[in-house]
């Protein structure tokens, strides 16, 4: 099998272009980058800075000898522009979706460059009119911060010329089969063959199957283990290309053999109940911003939260990087994933919208702890309420979305405040209360929720709102208060906490938290901001207060 995989991550030549310039030629300073991570994340001077920044590395290859060279993106934020060798072979757009170039033409034995040039868009419409800011998929950087570059991993295969550049695969718990979908770079030849190899949780192989020439088969699995937190059973599939009874080329992935339905007012995985006890997961790390700094970390985390009683992430508006979603497969953890919203409702944002949710799904479909999409969250980018053209367009788009994946469960809004559903799977909604400050209102407004309250549903629509629907509060809890003494660095504030001044007139903006502590009278009732910061840690977390209310 002659395939080569070249690792691109580490550090590259990198610069900023405040001139939004055309031509690497033009850039005369460079200094060194760690790829993959955001350049907010290793920089001081760029953690606010929006526009155009240049990569750049120099790699050795040998001959291709026939060989295609695939060069990989795992994401890139947000749009990019790449050459191999002074020559451009490609561009793409989109923050948190993977994309590559046959770059075959391009390469020659030796060294070779390669060049990157991204643009974080602000919303300045005059300087970026084809994709701003408010028009792109774009998440909580409006909350904590843009996100630009290289965030997620690089790399080069060299593989045959014809090679398998995907495989998708839906296991049915019914008869046991997994259809079996591998795409090819060109029409099978007479002297070639596709074969599948399906490997049980043991890694033992325990059913194979021939795919016809457009690369679709069915394997069959003798008494299928099913996939579930409690018992993660995974099936390996190996897809062999073959030319003259010689493998070429062979493409491996896992899938899980589980169902998830919503009916009868619950949740029910594999035909029985579950009960969600979630934690809402935004998806950023300490070091690191978007870029998971290692699968041992991903791994710590879910082992933690099952520890805890916890089986379900539901990951806030980003698209993770791969590795998120192996580790919540092998480890058992089901994963609740949105589309990063956009902040305006139109043709070009709608169209970067469904195209973020059909790379994900083709990227991330073979994921057996992936059991529900979200595609907008708290009406952020829409007017549910108020506009009757953004009503229909959420309908249509979950109806387009359900016929992409039906295997999973479809959240229209995930719906908060004075938002809405239109038509979905859960009847889910976000109600914050600082418990036990406010038990009462919350004990009052689950009462009322628990009824299926008109407020929770567009009237225009109620003929969607299927009244054994699941109920959801999807997002709860209290205000956090850090003492802020124990998160300085090099004894000042964190960059970070100057994040979320233009958001709820401040309500999130960690910036000068102990000024306003003074100005608000609090430290006549409190001997210090640590003292307050205790004390409201403690009444939060301290069970007693709930019965004292």
């Amino acid at each position: 099998m002659n395939v080569e995989r070249i690792a691109l991550d580490g550090v590259w030549d990198f610069q900023i272009d405040p001139s939004d310039g055309t031509d690497v030629a033009q850039m005369s300073e460079w200094r060194s980058a760690t790829v993959p991570l955001p350049w907010q994340a290793q920089f001081e001077d760029l953690r606010y800075y929006d526009g155009v920044a240049w990569y750049r590395r120099r790699f050795e290859a040998a001959a291709l000898e026939g060989r295609a060279a695939i060069l990989h993106f795992g994401a890139a934020s947000y749009f990019a522009t790449v050459w191999v060798n002074g020559a451009q072979v490609g561009e793409h757009e989109g923050g948190y979706i993977p994309f590559e170039f046959d770059v075959t033409s391009q390469m020659q034995p030796g060294t070779n460059e390669i060049v990157v040039r991204i643009v974080l868009a602000t919303d300045d419409h005059s300087r970026f009119p084809e994709y701003p800011f408010s028009e792109v998929p774009h998440g909580k950087q409006s909350w904590y911060g843009s996100i630009g570059g290289l965030w997620q991993s690089v790399w080069m295969e060299l593989r045959p010329a014809l090679h398998i550049s995907a495989l998708q695969l839906a296991p049915t718990v019914a008869d046991g089969t997994i259809a079996i979908a591998a795409t090819l770079t060109g029409a099978l030849p007479a002297s070639a063959a596709l074969k599948a190899t399906v490997y049980g949780p043991d890694g033992v192989a325990v059913a194979d199957a021939s795919l016809n020439g457009d690369g679709k088969g069915s394997a069959q699995v003798s008494n299928a283990q099913l996939w579930s937190p409690d018992a993660p059973n995974l099936y390996s599939v190996a897809v062999e290309l073959s030319e003259n009874g010689a493998v070429t080329h062979t493409v491996t992935d896992n899938c899980g053999f589980r169902t998830f339905e919503a009916r009868d007012g619950r949740i029910y995985l594999n035909g029985e109940p579950v009960y969600l006890r979630g934690v809402l997961d935004q998806g950023y790390y300490a070091e690191t911003i978007y870029t998971p700094p290692s699968i041992e970390v991903l791994e710590d985390q879910i082992h933690k939260l099952k520890a805890l009683g916890f089986n379900c992430l539901r990951i806030h508006i980003k698209v993770e990087d791969p590795a998120y979603y192996d580790v919540a497969d092998r480890l058992g953890m089901l994963v609740w994933t949105e589309i990063p919203n956009h902040a305006l409702l139109t043709d070009a944002s709608s169209a970067r919208a469904k195209a973020t949710l059909r790379s994900i799904i083709e990227r991330d479909g073979n994921h057996a702890s992936i059991f529900a999409w979200t595609l907008i969250n708290e009406n952020w980018g829409t007017d549910l309420p108020r506009n009757p053209e953004h009503r229909k367009w959420l309908a249509d788009f979950y109806f387009e979305a359900k016929a992409l994946d039906p295997t999973r469960l479809i959240v229209d809004n995930s719906a908060c405040c004075n938002n809405i559903h239109v038509v979905g799977d859960l009847d889910d909604f976000h109600m914050y209360r600082a418990i036990p400050d406010h038990a009462l209102e919350w004990d009052a407004w689950v009462a009322d929720f628990a009824t299926r309250a008109d407020w929770a549903w567009a009237s225009d629509y109620t003929q969607y709102r299927r009244a054994d629907l699941p109920l959801i509060v999807s997002e709860f809890g209290n205000w956090g208060l850090p003492d802020t003494a124990t998160i300085l660095e090099q004894g000042k504030e964190a960059w970070w906490m100057e994040n979320g001044h233009d958001w709820g007139d401040g309500i999130v903006y960690p910036h000068g938290v102990e000024t306003r502590f003074e100005a608000c009278g609090l430290s006549k009732l409190f001997a210090s901001y640590a003292d307050f910061a205790r004390d409201s840690q403690e009444l939060n977390a301290n069970p007693r207060w709930y019965h004292s209310v």
